[in-house]
C-alpha cells in the first residue's frame, strides 16, 4: 500500500512553493528630463512592475551639485509601501538616508552618525514631501518620482497624507487640493505642479528655479501633442 499524504499538507507545500517563486518583471517605462538649459535640474524616473507592485527608481540633481537618490514600491492601487532616500552633495562628508515605511508607520532619518526616528498614522496613503531642496531658497523641489506617488495615492481616495521629513511633521490634503482635473490631473506639490498623460508626468514645473524640467524621450510625441491640445483648449479632429 502506499503511504498516503494529507491533504492539509499538500496544501500547505503548494502555498509555500507559490510564495517562494519570484516575481516575474513585467514591463520598464524610462523617462529622462532636463530644464530648458540643461542646469537647473535633470532628472530620471525609471518604473517596473512586479505582479502587482510598482518601483519607482528616480536620479535627481540639481545645478549646484546636491542629488537625490528615490525608490519607492507602490501597490496596485497606487498606494506606497516603502520607499528608500538618499541624498547628498559635493560637500557633504556622508548622504542622509531615509526609510519611508507606510506599512509600519515609520519614518527613519540617517545623517552624519545621527539617527532619527518618528512614527506616522497609516490611515491614508502617504506623500512624502521636503526630500529635496533649492540651496538658494531653501524651497523643496519636487521630483518626478515624487509626483507620481502624488498622483497615484491620491487617485480614487478622498484624501491622503502628506509626510514631511524635513520638518517631521505629517498632515491630511484633501485629494482634490493635490489633483486639479480628475480626467487629466494636474499634480500640486506645494509649489510645484505637474502635468501628466497617463500615469507619469511629461512635465514639472519647478518653482524654486521657475523652470518646466520636461521629459525628453522619443516615444512621447503623442503625448507632448495632447499637452499642446490641453493647454490651449483645442480639440483634435477626427
Amino acid at each position: 500500500m502506499r503511504p498516503t499524504i494529507p491533504l492539509l499538507i499538500l496544501g500547505a507545500l503548494s502555498c509555500t512553493s507559490s510564495q517562494t517563486e519570484p516575481q516575474t518583471p513585467g514591463p520598464t517605462t524610462y523617462r529622462s528630463y532636463r530644464t530648458w538649459d540643461a542646469t537647473a535640474v535633470n532628472s530620471t524616473l525609471v518604473e517596473q512592475t512586479f505582479g502587482e507592485l510598482h518601483t519607482l527608481r528616480g536620479h535627481t540633481q540639481l545645478h549646484d551639485g546636491t542629488w537625490l537618490m528615490e525608490q519607492a514600491t507602490l501597490d496596485g492601487r497606487g498606494r506606497l509601501l516603502r520607499a528608500e532616500i538618499d541624498r547628498g552633495g559635493p560637500c557633504a562628508a556622508h548622504p542622509t538616508h531615509i526609510v519611508v515605511d507606510a506599512q509600519r508607520g515609520k519614518v527613519e532619518l540617517d545623517t552624519a552618525g545621527i539617527h532619527t526616528q518618528w512614527s506616522v498614522p497609516t490611515d491614508l496613503p502617504w506623500v512624502p514631501v521636503g526630500l529635496l531642496a533649492a540651496e538658494t531658497s531653501g524651497h523643496d523641489v519636487a521630483t518626478p518620482v515624487a509626483m507620481t506617488i502624488a498622483l497615484r495615492s491620491a487617485k480614487n481616495v478622498r484624501a491622503t497624507r502628506l509626510v514631511d521629513v524635513q520638518h517631521l511633521t505629517s498632515a491630511t490634503i484633501m485629494s482634490d487640493q493635490m489633483l486639479v482635473n480628475d480626467t487629466e490631473p494636474t499634480v500640486v506639490l506645494g509649489d510645484d505642479y505637474a502635468e501628466v498623460d497617463g500615469e507619469l508626468p511629461v512635465r514639472v514645473h519647478i518653482a524654486a528655479f521657475d523652470r518646466d524640467l520636461d521629459a525628453h524621450d522619443p516615444d512621447l510625441t503623442a503625448a507632448w501633442a495632447r499637452l499642446r491640445c490641453k493647454s490651449t483648449g483645442e480639440g483634435t479632429a477626427l
